[in-house]
């Protein structure tokens, strides 16, 4: 396979991109609409439009689009005013890049093999909407095999949909690992998953997910389990103030089996961590968060059973401190938790 490597500015019309079939390797490269006047100065000699109109893509409607014979690694690249920025069919690496303005998504990842997907020290902001639930990484997976989606250190800002979108389907699996990232102020969820029968381990740990318009994350509820989430030492602050009342948590989590330790979470415009409907309720574990201050309850869980619920903090949370359904009934204060005894507080 041949492989290139480039270190070039480029500028494009409507038309322009790269179809990439075998092994393309960027670095230093920026990518841009021919009406940008910001990033290399001004080629067409004409004032820059506000907006600009022309959105660039190769002939698959995609600005950078790999293929599923291809191989690509992006660093130190930025890519402004694409429809779609990247649209992988295989693995990819993208390392300390920015990908910016375009419109539909800024990643989309959609892929049939085992394949992996790594992003680090990435900037993926303002993200517009070409349709239902666009917005800044869109992951699909729909084949039976294991896939791994990396995000290593990656911002999501600032879209008009969704930060993080994952439709999956019938009996998959995947890896989500999230560490040191942002997902903020998207005018949507900051993460939204679709469920079905899946088989999911979704991990997100030292991160930051505040200020989006519906949840922080947000699992839809339906009649399955559909995996694994554990949340360790994130802030999980401000988010769900613009959407209706059913989307507005912190933390929507049925379906998912919880395991939320050392977080701070925080002024959400619902309920701060909600799940129910989990398989195996009692091996659920919330230890050591902070719940503060949240517009409804701090923790909301409506299964029977009891699990592990130790020395978490819960301040002025709205309606009730929480709502937690043990063998007892359902208990609305920490006095009546810890008076179950045992790991309870």
């Amino acid at each position: 396979r041949r492989q290139r490597q480039m270190c070039i500015r480029d500028r494009f019309g409507s038309t322009g991109g790269f179809e990439n079939s075998g092994r393309l390797y960027m670095d230093s490269v920026v990518l841009t609409s021919w009406q940008d006047d910001d990033h290399g100065g001004d080629t067409d000699m004409q004032p820059e439009p506000q907006p600009i109109t022309i959105k660039w893509s190769c002939v698959s409607g995609h600005g950078i689009n790999n293929r599923s014979t291809g191989e690509l690694t992006m660093k130190n690249t930025e890519v402004y005013h694409a429809y779609i920025g990247i649209d992988a069919e295989r693995s990819i690496t993208v390392d300390s890049c920015i990908i910016s303005d375009c419109k539909g998504y800024g990643i989309y990842l959609d892929a049939n093999m085992a394949d992996t997907f790594r992003i680090s020290n990435t900037e993926i902001r303002r993200i517009t909407d070409d349709g239902v639930n666009d917005g800044g990484i869109y992951y699909r997976h729909d084949v039976g095999v294991e896939q791994l989606l990396d995000l290593d250190n990656v911002t999501v800002m600032s879209t008009d949909g969704p930060g993080i979108y994952i439709p999956m389907t019938y009996a998959n699996m995947a890896r989500i690992e999230l560490d040191s990232c942002r997902i903020i102020d998207n005018f949507g969820h900051g993460i939204h998953i679709v469920p079905d029968q899946y088989q999911l381990t979704m991990s997100i740990r030292n991160s930051v997910i505040a200020g989006n318009y519906s949840s922080g994350v947000y699992n839809p509820y339906q009649f399955w389990p559909a995996g694994e989430i554990h949340l360790e030492g994130n802030l999980i602050i401000g988010n769900g103030w613009g959407a209706a009342t059913s989307y507005r948590a912190g933390l929507y989590l049925p379906n998912l089996l919880p395991t939320v330790v050392n977080n701070t979470i925080a002024y959400n415009g619902g309920i701060g961590l909600a799940y129910e409907n989990t398989k195996d309720v009692e091996q659920s574990v919330v230890t050591n968060n902070l719940f503060l201050r949240n517009a409804d309850y701090g923790l909301a869980k409506t299964d029977p059973g009891e699990h592990l619920l130790a020395s978490n903090a819960f301040w002025e949370n709205g309606t009730d401190e929480l709502r937690y359904r043990a063998d007892v009934g359902t208990l609305y204060s920490v006095e009546d938790v810890q008076a179950l005894g045992g790991d309870y507080a």
